[in-house]
């Protein structure tokens, strides 16, 4: 599933680093992490929000996996990466 997938990563939480734990996580499992930010908002829980119709599987599988949230990304996210995975205090 991470073939071709490109993925940024959002620090939904108040705790500095989680962002980058979860960029090393998902490169060791073999996703191109292109981008770690801070969220707009913090989150409860860890969310996979997939980009386009082609990343939908990718995203319910990595969710499932881990028992993440999954959904479509809302209009403020970018469309240039295929998976945006917001860490929640879930993570922390």
């Amino acid at each position: 599933i991470t073939e071709g997938m490109t993925v940024q990563v959002l620090n939904g939480t108040t705790v500095g680093g989680v962002d980058q734990t979860m960029a090393d996580r998902l490169e060791g499992l073999g996703f191109q992490v292109v981008n770690v930010v801070p969220a707009a908002i913090n989150y409860t829980e860890t969310t996979v929000l997939w980009s386009y119709a082609e990343s939908e599987d990718a995203a319910t599988r990595l969710a499932e996996r881990f028992g993440w949230q999954v959904k479509p990304k809302p209009d403020n996210l970018s469309t240039q990466v295929a998976l945006h995975i917001v860490v929640g205090a879930d993570e922390t």
